[in-house]
């Protein structure tokens, strides 16, 4: 779902979210070293970085991200945030989580020019996912692979906000249903954030269904388990 089709409740939010990006580009963070030396965006998103992995017997199939680059403040540690900038995110990300029957916050980073988070699949956490992503000027690619299917699914960033809704199967889940593969590279600044509002599920549950199609408006169904 791309800016314009997202109902005044939650883009009055995120447009309060918005407000503050240009100061999170300015506060140091942290960050969590990535396990694995720098690639290139584009290599981050490849069918052979993706092959590799599914293919191996690596530590990525732990579900976690072995190459990424961001400004994660999930783990980071916020160096300078004088202007509260963080906490005031934080806040309003809370006040969507709780009109979502969020079970908890996954994910607030910041991608800058060049950034990207790696194939992985979350099979660590697994459940129905929302993601909330805003993009300075679109120019950004979300990749989506289901291993069992076979199926690449391309979703490209729009200019300002965009919501999806992803479904990340568990190790055991897998073995039927395959692993949700998934990465993102931008050329622009990316905000991001996701709540889980499951846990795992093989269908969702009635509630994530109208929260999805009703409340959020999302409409249209992936054949690897993605609203969009």
């Amino acid at each position: 779902m791309v800016e314009k089709d997202i109902p005044k409740f939650y883009l009055d939010i995120l447009k309060e979210i918005e407000s503050f990006i240009p100061d999170m580009k300015k506060i140091k963070v942290q960050a969590e070293k990535s396990p694995t030396p720098p690639i290139s965006a584009e290599y981050s998103i490849s069918n052979e970085l993706l092959f590799e992995l599914v293919n191996s017997s690596g530590p990525w199939h732990s579900g976690m991200p072995g190459y990424l680059n961001s400004d994660d403040w999930g783990t980071g540690k916020v160096l300078e945030d004088e202007n509260e900038t963080v906490i005031n995110t934080l806040k309003l990300m809370e006040k969507i989580g709780s009109s979502v029957m969020s079970r908890r916050s996954v994910l607030m980073t910041l991608y800058p020019p060049g950034g990207y988070i790696g194939w992985h699949h979350n099979g660590n956490v697994p459940g129905r996912n929302l993601l909330f992503s805003w993009s300075e000027t679109g120019d950004g690619l979300f990749r989506l692979y289901n291993n069992k299917l076979d199926n690449f699914e391309e979703y490209p960033d729009s200019p300002g906000w965009n919501v999806k809704s992803l479904k990340f199967y568990s190790h055991i889940e897998a073995e039927e249903t395959g692993y949700s593969w998934h990465a993102m590279a931008t050329n622009c600044y990316r905000f991001s954030f996701s709540f889980l509002l499951s846990d795992t599920f093989n269908n969702d549950h009635i509630m994530i269904q109208e929260l999805i199609e009703d409340d959020l408006k999302l409409k249209n169904k992936s054949l690897n388990g993605a609203w969009f």
